[in-house]
């Protein structure tokens, strides 16, 4: 056996804590007694605890191994919510608990962690963009993993564990901690945006080091409880115990007297220590976020049908001129301009001679490209064959075309995953434009043609849904031209025009709608939302009433503008779109309140809206739909109240 130190089981913590024994007892086995146990005197006191510090230093030392890089990292938003409240290095949540609850079947209970103090952002351009930061957000923080999460016994563990593997952003956020980002209001109340998780990438967030550690400036982290245990299994097997979070710019003192404040890290960083914040290690290290990072997006679009790409991804992007590369890394990797999904990577080989180019789609009202749904789509496609020799063609189409882009997961049985984005077609019209009625192959002379086109929009059609930061999925509209080769060796020709669909909602009866509920102190809440329909640009109206006949303290009441997403096969989302703290409710201590607010609806969002397949088919419906929730805060344990409202928001044209 190896003279190193172990931690004892816990069974045998607790029945040593049931004891009341104190921890200048020493514990060791005698052979005619048995276990015993002594108080030890302040000397052999000492001289116990610096040996045992030696042996677990030397084992340490002896075991350890280096961390030599850390990351690239991707950051990917997550459904957690959480709620840090001014001046606390606590945070609550509830995304967390219905995991636990799910898994362990047990109470619904708040589960708490620990945060880092809120900074700033310093990250900006493609740095922020790859990062997934929220444009309008403007501080951040580390969280933690919640306290419960050690509690758990091994075979829930090791179910997360699997969970993460297979991509569960939300149970990677809830096992390794992340990043949570905020917006502070005009009242310096900071509203929750987004939490985001790291993921294994080969892009995203590119760190310097490893750095040396100063371990004189340990101690005035440590006793803000700024270190915590490690969760990541790869640095447990390095050797590593704990970790911290430094923020950006972050001045941290020294415990050496005289020594200047030093800040490790522009953009923030982590630290890494392999013995307790008390006992410096050779081998601890830090390493800072780069300013820059590792990404494949640029800027360069591509001629259409003049490339390869991934089979499982089929949209070309519309001409344009190409730059030449920057590097030899880029010659082959450019962006799809009509989904602007991701990168894509390609080979070049000859095209068309730029004939695409010769296609031009009018549309019936110049420079017309919204269109609503219960409306016709017109126009005329025009080409101009200005080459001598006759054009041999098969036919000419012209299809109407609505796509669903959203990511899929695949895991294998290593329970290592991978995200691919896969674009599912759910509406589609074609027109033929055969030349002069030919009911077969035909020859195209030179000269300048004309064909008139003509597409209906149904009603239920979904509407262009634009791909954000925080959404996976996303909804595209666009043209396709084609003309059909006849020879099988020359590649068809092909143009492709991007439209934006906008829903024309069904008139809707304006509703009043309310809710009401009442805590165990006799709080009484009622909420009335006098028009449950409202237009985007517009603000929604509300009534607040409170009863609070024995004057309890409410902190605020909080609205929540939450964005529901079923997009066919994706993941169901909910996206929390505003939060906003009510003014004049802060600190709320009187007995009644009854009172008017209005909440701005953006007009960026996409309306209220459902897209269901003919009855026989096997596809999920594309539904979007709208909630407000309010929550009174107020102190103490489960005495919030929670209420939701549905909210039908609509995108009418302002002369319709």
């Amino acid at each position: 056996m190896t003279n190193t130190v172990q931690k004892l089981p816990t069974r045998i913590i607790h029945a040593i804590t049931a004891e009341n024994l104190s921890s200048d007892n020493v514990i060791y086995y005698d052979e005619r007694q048995g276990w015993v146990y002594k108080r030890l005197s302040d000397d052999l006191n000492n001289t116990s605890r610096q040996n045992l510090s030696e042996v677990q230093s030397s084992s340490l030392v002896q075991n350890a191994r280096p961390l030599e890089s850390l990351g690239p990292f991707g950051t990917q938003p997550t459904d957690v919510s959480v709620i840090i409240e001014p001046g606390e290095v606590i945070y609550r949540t509830k995304s967390f608990n219905m995991i636990l609850s799910d898994l362990t079947q047990y109470t619904v209970v708040e589960c708490l962690g620990q945060h880092a103090p809120l900074a700033p952002i310093t990250l900006h351009g493609t740095a922020r963009s790859v990062s997934y930061i929220p444009h309008d957000a403007t501080h951040f923080c580390w969280v933690y993993p919640p306290i419960e999460l050690s509690e758990l016994c091994e075979k829930i563990k090791q179910t997360i564990d699997k969970k993460v593997a297979m991509g569960d952003l939300s149970c990677t956020f809830l096992a390794f901690g992340g990043f949570v980002y905020f917006r502070i209001n005009e009242y310096n109340n900071y509203i929750m945006l987004q939490a985001n998780a790291l993921v294994k990438a080969d892009n995203g967030l590119v760190f310097h080091g490893p750095h040396d550690w100063q371990s004189a400036y340990t101690a005035c982290l440590a006793k803000n409880g700024r270190f915590q245990d490690v969760t990541v299994s790869s640095l447990i097997d390095l050797g590593i115990k704990y970790y911290c979070f430094i923020n950006p710019n972050e001045k941290l003192c020294s415990s050496i007297e005289g020594q200047s404040d030093w800040a490790p890290a522009r953009n923030g960083g982590f630290v890494y220590l392999y013995g307790s914040p008390g006992t410096p290690h050779p081998l601890d290290r830090y390493f800072s976020i780069a300013d820059a990072p590792i990404t494949e997006q640029i800027s360069t679009q591509v001629m259409p049908f003049s490339l390869i790409r991934n089979p499982h991804i089929t949209v070309e992007g519309s001409s344009s001129s190409l730059p030449p590369p920057s590097s030899n890394i880029d010659k082959d990797r450019f962006n799809c301009s009509i989904c602007l999904d991701q990168t894509i990577q390609c080979i070049l080989i000859p095209s068309n001679g730029g004939l695409e180019s010769n296609i031009i789609c009018q549309f019936s009202e110049q420079n017309q490209t919204v269109f609503w749904t219960g409306n016709f789509v017109l126009g005329n496609i025009e080409f101009n064959h200005s080459r001598n020799e006759k054009m041999k063609l098969k036919r000419i189409d012209v299809e109407l075309i609505g796509r669903l882009a959203y990511k899929n997961i695949f895991a294998d049985n290593t329970y290592k995953s991978t995200r691919n984005t896969r674009h599912m077609i759910f509406f589609s019209q074609r027109l033929n434009l055969n030349f002069s009625n030919a009911k077969s192959d035909f020859l195209l002379p030179r000269g300048n043609y004309k064909w008139p086109f003509r597409f209906f929009l149904n009603d239920s059609l979904p509407p262009t849904l634009k791909k954000r930061q925080y959404l996976d999925s996303f909804i595209y509209y666009f043209i396709q031209i084609t003309f059909v080769r006849r020879e099988w060796y020359k590649r068809n020709i092909k143009k492709i025009i991007p439209i934006v669909v906008k829903y024309m909602s069904s008139p809707v009866d304006e509703m009043k709608v309310e809710a009401q509920e009442k805590n165990q102190k006799d709080v009484h809440l009622h909420v009335i939302l006098h028009k449950s329909t409202i237009a985007v640009g517009n603000n929604v109206s509300f009534d607040i009433e409170i009863q609070n006949p024995k004057e309890v303290l409410i902190n605020r009441i909080s609205v929540t503008l939450a964005q529901h997403l079923k997009l066919g096969p994706a993941v169901h989302r909910r996206v929390d779109i505003l939060n906003e703290t009510l003014k004049t409710i802060n600190h709320f201590q009187n007995s009644h309140l009854h009172k008017n607010f209005h909440f701005f609806i953006p007009r960026t969002i996409p309306p209220t809206f459902s897209f269901h397949y003919p009855m026989k088919s096997k596809e999920q419906p594309i539904i979007v739909n709208y909630e407000l929730h309010f929550e009174a805060h107020l102190s103490g344990f489960s005495t919030n109240i929670r209420l939701k409202l549905p909210l039908v928001i609509t995108d009418h044209p302002q002369n319709n």
